[in-house]
C-alpha cells in the first residue's frame, strides 16, 4: 500500500466537513493530527484519515445495533381482513 499525505482540502472532501470543524476536533483529541512537511505546509496521512473514517463507520454501526436501521427492516403485512368482520 502507498503512503500518501493529504491537503486540507482533499482531507475535507474526504470526510465531509469544514476547516473548523476538524481544527476543533484536533484539539479536542478527536480527530488525527497534520504532520509538518516543512515551513508552514501540513498535511494528514492518508491511512490516519482511513482509520478515522473506519472508526465512524463502526461507531455508527453498534449505535444502529449493528447493522440494522429502521431502513434495513422489512415492513410488516397488513393482516388479512376477513369478511366475517363486516
Amino acid at each position: 500500500m502507498s503512503k500518501r499525505i493529504l491537503k486540507l482540502h482533499e482531507v475535507e472532501a474526504r470526510v465531509g466537513l469544514k476547516k473548523t470543524f476538524i481544527y476543533k476536533a484536533i484539539q479536542a483529541g478527536t480527530f488525527p493530527r497534520p504532520i509538518s512537511l516543512g515551513g508552514t505546509a501540513r498535511g494528514w496521512v492518508d491511512a490516519e484519515i482511513e482509520k478515522w473514517i473506519d472508526e465512524r463507520i463502526a461507531a455508527a454501526d453498534t449505535a444502529l445495533g449493528k447493522h440494522q436501521s429502521w431502513m434495513q427492516r422489512k415492513p410488516t403485512a397488513p393482516a388479512p381482513s376477513s369478511k366475517e368482520d363486516m
